[in-house]
């Protein structure tokens, strides 16, 4: 398995960074901008890529370039920067995920988590149903 995590030096980005390390993975981070603070202690064994979910080209070029079969999706404008320019916050938001999506199918990457908040337990791919878990795989399930 070859993650790619979206936000992965982010606050909740890096604890999912760690724990993929910890279970011997060498995940891709992918961020803005270069952000040590919360990845010191892995930093050598993560390969990190600058880019911005907005960009579709470089998004391909990094899931190709890196071989990834699994996507973590953890990147957005959260907090004061989103509360400081909303329409920014929701496009950056809205659109990342888009792209991530459109990313994941255009280059057949088909292992995702199961959850959309909460823990996640179990990989699924197209093959497998998605637990009733939370109330939030009851709204993914309703848009697949």
């Amino acid at each position: 398995m070859k993650v790619l995590i979206t936000g992965g030096m982010g606050v909740i980005g890096s604890m999912v960074s760690q724990r993929f390390v910890q279970e011997g993975h060498r995940p891709v981070l992918m961020a803005r901008h270069l952000d040590r603070n919360l990845i010191h202690s892995i930093e050598n064994r993560v390969d990190v890529e600058l880019a911005d979910v907005l960009d579709f080209p470089r998004l391909l070029s990094i899931i190709q370039t890196h071989g990834i079969t699994h996507i973590v999706h953890m990147a957005a404008l959260v907090g004061a920067v989103s509360n400081k320019n909303p329409p920014q916050s929701i496009h950056v938001n809205v659109m990342g995920v888009l792209n991530i999506l459109e990313a994941a199918r255009f280059l057949n990457v088909k292992g995702s988590c199961t959850q959309v908040r909460g823990e996640c337990t179990a990989i699924s791919t197209e093959n497998t149903a998605i637990p009733r878990t939370n109330p939030w795989t009851r709204i993914i399930r309703r848009i697949r």
